[in-house]
């Protein structure tokens, strides 16, 4: 990628990366600050107030059903990358332009991991992993899966593990597939997923690399990215003020890699738990983060990230709520996220 400085960090307490400057920030940052305050800046913007109202509506319900402190909703047309609507719901202070690019730790750097160690070679979706019960022991800490109470996933293939959001398959993936950090996260820049930070410190770095907590990311990167997949691999930047579509050179990753990742987004387990099946076709993720492990003031960041329809997406839409509570909300994001669609997809020509 050009215009980019990569500084390593073997034997070194952090990874630097800067960012390239993008021509596209500072219509971004206006855009995002006018969309807040329901204003439109001098350039015609490309949000379309009947979502960004639907949106603003659709977020606040969320909040107050969850009893969530905030959250953000975002949706961009995905073959222009056009930004539809900006909501973003923080209480008192109500919506601000750093909350978009507000960078942090973010379960869905999984799908990084899965897309980096397909397309290195070293493993394929039909292979065989051992899981084993569900816990791990690596460089003496214990990765645990989220079924390892019930006795783990055992032996399964890399694409039921990954459906499955599989901790152990993911960092088993990654470590296959690259011999330190520094190679992985050099790989993750590669795909264009803009990670900014990465802690490096001891010799677990890239197991939590690999599930999304050794870097920090923004939603604005995150919704980027996922629209580039949806895109089969071209990643368009996204335009909250109408000018040319800025595709980035290339593809973001092997054609067959980049559908085995969507054939596991659409796969109908993962949409069940999402309270999804039998809907509109679509393909869908949904994370937890813990971002605090103070004991007395935990925070956790529930997310949903997928576009549809599924066999040629018009719409890419990113669903966030922060609770200080651990609770299983996927039926819940799910549900907004399937009022999204139906509101969309009543007017196609919206897009």
């Amino acid at each position: 990628m050009d215009n980019i400085k990569y500084q390593g960090c073997k034997n070194q307490n952090t990874i630097l990366i800067m960012k390239p400057v993008k021509m596209f920030v500072a219509a971004a940052m206006l855009l995002l600050t006018f969309a807040c305050k329901e204003r439109n800046s001098m350039r015609e913007t490309t949000v379309i107030p009947a979502v960004n109202h639907f949106t603003d509506s659709l977020l606040s319900g969320l909040i107050e059903e969850q009893k969530a402190d905030s959250g953000i909703i975002m949706v961009v047309s995905t073959p222009t990358g056009y930004v539809r609507a900006a909501s973003g719901d923080f209480r008192n202070r109500g919506c601000r332009l750093e909350d978009f690019y507000k960078e942090e730790y973010s379960s869905m750097g999984k799908v990084a991991t899965w897309l980096v160690a397909l397309n290195s070679g070293k493993i394929v979706l039909t292979d065989t992993v051992d899981t084993r019960e569900g816990v791990y022991p690596v460089n003496g800490i214990s990765l645990k899966d989220s079924s390892w109470e019930n006795g783990g996933y055992g032996k399964l293939t890399y694409f039921d593990a990954f459906a499955h959001q599989s901790n152990i398959a993911t960092y088993m993936s990654a470590s296959k597939a690259y011999n330190d950090v520094d190679d992985f996260v050099e790989a993750i820049w590669l795909i264009g997923l803009d990670v900014s930070h990465v802690d490096c410190q001891s010799n677990t770095a890239l197991v939590w690399a690999s599930l999304g907590y050794g870097y920090t990311i923004s939603a604005w990167d995150i919704l980027e990215f996922f629209n580039g997949i949806a895109n089969q691999g071209k990643k368009v930047s996204l335009l909250p003020v109408k000018d040319s579509v800025f595709v980035d050179k290339g593809r973001m990753a092997d054609l067959k890699h980049i559908q085995g990742v969507k054939n596991i987004f659409e796969d109908k387990g993962n949409l069940v738990k999402l309270n999804l099946s039998g809907k509109k076709t679509t393909g869908i993720m949904g994370t937890t983060t813990q971002l605090s492990a103070t004991p007395d003031n935990k925070r956790y960041k529930m997310e949903l990230c997928g576009y549809f329809p599924a066999n040629s997406p018009q719409y890419t839409v990113y669903i966030c709520i922060y609770k200080q509570e651990k609770e299983d909300v996927a039926e819940a994001l799910g549900n907004a996220y399937n009022r999204l669609m139906d509101f969309l997809l009543t007017d196609i020509s919206r897009n």
